[in-house]
């Protein structure tokens, strides 16, 4: 089944994403897809094997190889200035240890808009893959491109960081371009909030970055304040973890990994007959899923 007229949003979180690969994964189970995904950061990288019909490959992927020392280290600082290994994780994974199918991907009928940041202004840069075609591990990378853990990444004339910094759950987005109804796969259990910290560290060539991670709680908690409203109204619909695992957005831990995919899944079976009811309601009529 393809859903044209609701929109598909997924929020980041770095291996908390995991909970959204478990969701997804029920989802490929029932044929479940959207004409359009809009997705920031890990959200946007566990919906590309999600578009290229891979059940399996994000837990395969991440599971397996979170432990390796390409994946995350400091060697990979003395090595990279990086933290976290993002040639291993965007070229060495889909290209050679769990392959991922640029083809079906390219030919498949679901877009997918990539939120990043961009470095200089610290307003939100939108790529969609019909725009970006082959590009597509490229624009990933920069998605995910968190400060201080990695470089930023240069594409298309921009200089990006990790899209969560300035539109961490994008519905508004998926509003603009015509998707009135959204539904939202949160990595964060019910009533989570994210608190106000200080941001020791700075980005010297980026002045503006460090401005919005200041500003970053707050922009979160009123992105879901505003959003739990159209949950209120139905016109959103949001499936988040049922349980607090307390998995960390760097999580090494494969055991809590796998537990957090397989509540991802169960969640979303839970959420089965509601979801199709919320997604039936919406569409206009029976010709807008196929």
């Amino acid at each position: 089944m393809l859903v044209n007229n609701t929109a598909l949003v997924l929020e980041g979180g770095g291996l908390r994403g995991m909970y959204t690969a478990g969701v997804l994964e029920y989802f490929m189970t029932q044929s479940l897809y959207f004409k359009y995904n809009i997705g920031v950061s890990a959200g946007c990288s566990v919906a590309a094997s999600y578009i290229s019909r891979q059940p399996g490959r994000t837990r395969t992927a991440n599971v397996d190889y979170v432990r390796d020392k390409r994946f995350l280290s400091i060697g990979n600082y003395i090595k990279n200035q990086e933290f976290l290994g993002m040639d291993f994780i965007y070229h060495t994974i889909p290209n050679e240890l769990v392959p991922f199918d640029m083809d079906t991907f390219l030919k498949s009928e679901e877009d997918l808009v990539i939120v990043a940041t961009d470095a200089h202004t610290a307003h939100p840069i939108y790529y969609k893959k019909s725009d970006i075609k082959e590009d597509i591990m490229t624009a990933l990378r920069a998605s995910s491109a968190l400060p201080f853990m990695t470089q930023p990444v240069h594409f298309k004339g921009y200089t990006l960081y990790d899209g969560g910094i300035v539109d961490p759950i994008p519905y508004r987005r998926a509003m603009t371009d015509g998707y009135d109804k959204q539904i939202v796969i949160l990595t964060r259990p019910v009533g989570y909030r994210k608190s106000e910290r200080r941001h020791l560290m700075k980005l010297r060539r980026y002045p503006e970055v460090n401005k919005a991670l200041s500003k970053r709680a707050r922009l979160y908690n009123d992105t879901l304040d505003a959003l739990e409203q159209r949950v209120t109204s139905n016109n959103a619909y949001i499936i988040q973890p049922s349980v607090d695992l307390k998995v960390d957005r760097m999580e090494k831990d494969q055991r809590k990994l796998l537990k957090l995919y397989q509540l991802g899944y169960e969640d979303a079976k839970r959420h089965h007959k509601t979801l199709l009811d919320f997604i039936y309601e919406h569409e206009q009529s029976e010709k807008h899923i196929k």
